[in-house]
């Protein structure tokens, strides 16, 4: 499994981030219905989202692995979009601490056809494919129920919850999600990230 060619699951095309994804990823990280856990997160300049694209090209070359362009594939039968449509962004980037952190964001109109948990799965398969030594990770806001049920549909289970450090809204929580036991050390490091 070579994991810097395109991946293609049953429904979806999964293509390495690159500079020429800028426009969608752009259009899908200012979209403020994709920020409704986190508003503050909300991507205001197009360099902001590049940055995103840079991050995902120095994990391929650093690690073979980054994240993914995620677009329809053909034949893949899902109502009112096209083949090839471009639906969002996830996978996995190994953080400094030596874990996977597992991340994606879809367009609204997708939302609710288990497409993030697609997009879950090939990446657990292709974390155990480049190092299974390494643990897969998720960090999430407690007011982003449907990315817990992600998380945990894909094998992770949650390893701790607590305040969070990110400008969320009021009595929201940050909650990290492992496949497995990860080292106090890198629980620590998640947690101010989270």
């Amino acid at each position: 499994m070579s994991l810097r060619e395109p991946l293609v699951t049953s429904r979806l095309s999964l293509t390495p981030l690159v500079p020429s994804d800028l426009d969608e990823l752009f259009a899908l990280f200012s979209d403020p219905e994709t920020w409704l856990h986190l508003p503050a997160g909300r991507h205001t300049n197009p360099s902001e989202s590049m940055w995103i694209i840079r991050e995902a090209m120095t994990s391929r070359t650093q690690c073979g692995f980054g994240q993914w362009a995620v677009r329809i594939a053909e034949d893949a039968g899902f109502p009112g979009v096209t083949a090839g449509q471009f639906v969002g962004i996830g996978g996995l980037t190994l953080a400094d601490v030596g874990v996977w952190n597992l991340g994606y964001r879809f367009t609204p109109a997708s939302w609710g056809h288990g497409l993030a948990g697609e997009l879950a799965r090939a990446s657990m398969i292709c974390a155990a494919a480049v190092d299974p030594g390494i643990p897969v990770t998720a960090r999430i806001l407690s007011n982003n129920p449907a990315s817990s049920t992600v998380a945990r549909r894909a094998g992770l289970e949650q390893v701790w919850s607590g305040p969070t450090v990110t400008p969320a809204p009021p009595g929201t929580r940050g909650e990290i999600y492992a496949d497995r036991d990860i080292s106090s050390e890198q629980l620590e490091w998640l947690k101010v990230r989270t």
